[in-house]
């Protein structure tokens, strides 16, 4: 599924030289956890919540002492050099595997340089949530296999024994390993599974929706 279909767009923003306590009371007031910085047209990075609470005073003497004596820190100043984004007609797979592998939980989407949206775990999360719950059929979560025995991807062993893959994400793991998740139709659940285990997966979990 392409990044375009479940992106939220319009999406709110953050101006590069907002105070940090304003975009605290932002986020607070729009009910947000994360917002993209622009100066301009220009996107310049992801904050989030957690930033802006490592970034803020919270004492009582803290916050006096800083206000009387002007001290203010601007949003841009929190962001990290590197911006990590995707585009509309990314696959859903490529923005799971950048949120998993810099443990962040949305992205800014852009086109040409241009924000077109944001994309978030919670939105592939209620995805999931919404195909697992509409088509009967399995659930399976497996490990690959280590190294150069790899050799088969997981959609031809399902096809291999006459499954109907409905869902299939696979993400990356430490030490060239991946993990897949994957929503199948088949008559014999325990026929796949063992085509699976023979092949050298690992099977973490398997459900019948």
């Amino acid at each position: 599924m392409l990044i375009r279909s479940i992106m939220t767009s319009p999406v709110l923003t953050i101006e590069a030289g907002m105070d940090c306590r304003k975009a605290w009371e932002f986020f607070q007031e729009k009910g947000v956890r994360r917002a993209p910085v622009v100066r301009g047209k220009r996107v310049l990075g992801m904050l989030t919540d957690r930033d802006l609470k490592q970034a803020l005073p919270w004492t009582i003497e803290e916050r006096e002492r800083r206000e009387l004596e002007g001290v203010k820190v601007s949003v841009e100043s929190l962001l990290a050099e590197q911006m990590l984004h995707v585009a509309p007609n990314d696959h859903l797979e490529r923005a799971a595997q950048i949120m998993l592998r810099a443990k962040i939980g949305g992205l800014p989407v852009l086109d040409g340089g241009e924000l077109k949206g944001i994309v978030t775990e919670s939105d592939i999360f209620k995805l999931f949530a919404r195909r697992t719950t509409t088509q009967h059929g399995h659930r399976l979560v497996l490990r690959g296999p280590k190294g150069p025995s790899y050799k088969l991807d997981p959609a031809q062993i399902a096809v291999a024994v006459n499954a109907t893959i409905f869902d299939l994400a696979i993400y990356p793991e430490e030490k060239g390993r991946v993990s897949i998740v994957m929503q199948v139709r088949i008559s014999d659940i325990q026929k796949l599974v063992d085509k699976y285990l023979s092949c050298g997966y690992q099977l973490t979990l398997v459900e019948e929706n």
